[in-house]
């Protein structure tokens, strides 16, 4: 199959029920080696989209043109989770390699990488505090949910403090 995602744009008016979306903007690059798995609008840059994709890489477009404006590379499993910060200053991306890396959205550089010893189902960053972030895991062999609060600290060579509680 090949790579596909699509922007939609709907109407703020009720349509009638079998009108179907309109085609905003379609990303099919031709020969692309990727399948987007996670999409992530970013919030302060309307013409900004992150995709995680199956190949490890987070793919910065621009919704407009479809453009590729930057790769983020680092994880090696696929990325199935995106959350930007409230500011779009950071993004944080979960992948099946058990890891959640936070990049600075401006330079593209890794600013921090947070082990999981579970697999991640759910991210967001806190909206008034963008060094808080929240992980939702789930323990695949005793199906129990994680949730851990991560405090990035200002310094990111050094590992961000977490708290995390076991729901039954």
């Amino acid at each position: 199959a090949s790579p596909f995602a699509l922007v939609w744009s709907l109407p703020l008016e009720p349509q009638a029920e079998d009108a179907p979306p309109r085609d905003l903007l379609s990303f099919n690059p031709e020969g692309a080696d990727f399948v987007p798995q996670s999409l992530a609008w970013h919030p302060a840059d309307e013409h900004v989209i992150a995709m995680g994709c199956t190949t490890g890489e987070v793919r910065i477009v621009s919704s407009v043109t479809g453009d590729l404006v930057r790769t983020l590379e680092g994880h090696t499993g696929l990325v199935d989770m995106l959350a930007w910060s409230s500011d779009g200053a950071l993004l944080a991306s979960a992948s099946y390699d058990r890891t959640i890396r936070i990049w600075n959205y401006s330079t593209g550089q890794e600013r921090w990488l947070l082990p999981m010893p579970r697999h991640v189902k759910d991210l967001a960053f806190e909206p008034s505090d963008s060094r808080k972030l929240v992980v939702v895991s789930v323990d695949a062999e005793t199906q129990t949910l994680c949730v851990s609060y991560w405090q990035l600290n200002e310094v990111p060579s050094s590992m961000p403090s977490v708290r995390e509680v076991t729901l039954p």
